[in-house]
């Protein structure tokens, strides 16, 4: 179904869903368009409906943590922070070792302070990446989705009933 809207012989705007095949030509179809506000009525209620059963909220809040569980594992950008630090690590401790040697240029000088301005910036990523937050369990999860601060900024509360 797509969204369509026609303007009335006395210029009153009415929007109202019609069958895409129907629209397109491309199919017979018997269906009638239906009147917007009909039709997302009916969405929202069924949803409501659906999301007053407790076993349908459990089920959504366990599908959130799977999800986020599957993120922290799969944390690649954190593992790439990981990475990039101890190639820094690895550089400076080299030009620490050159310097023992006796090897001093300005390059060398220059260098081991922008690895060390580097080995800082890349500190502060990793922190950030761990701090972010560690999977809950699917109760704290279906809790927060009920939660009354929750239910206020949603554009439906007013039919949700979560206890």
């Amino acid at each position: 179904m797509s969204g369509e809207s026609g303007t009335s012989r006395n210029g009153e705007i009415h929007y109202y869903y019609v069958c895409l095949s129907k629209r397109r030509g491309k199919a017979d179809c018997d269906c009638k368009a239906v009147k917007k506000q009909e039709l997302e009525d009916y969405v929202i209620d069924a949803t409501v409906s659906m999301l007053q059963r407790n076993s349908i909220i459990t089920q959504i809040a366990e599908t959130i943590v799977k999800v986020h569980e599957k993120i922290m594992r799969d944390n690649s950008g954190l593992q790439i922070l990981i990475k990039k630090r101890d190639e820094a690590q690895r550089a400076a401790d080299n030009i620490v070792k050159a310097i023992e040697q006796g090897i001093i240029m300005d390059f060398t000088k220059d260098r081991l302070a922008a690895l060390q301005d580097e080995l800082n910036r890349l500190d502060i990523e990793i922190n950030k990446e761990r701090r972010k937050p560690t999977p809950t369990s699917p109760w704290k999860t279906w809790k927060s989705i009920c939660s009354p601060k929750s239910l206020k900024t949603r554009t439906i509360s007013k039919h949700a009933n979560c206890s």
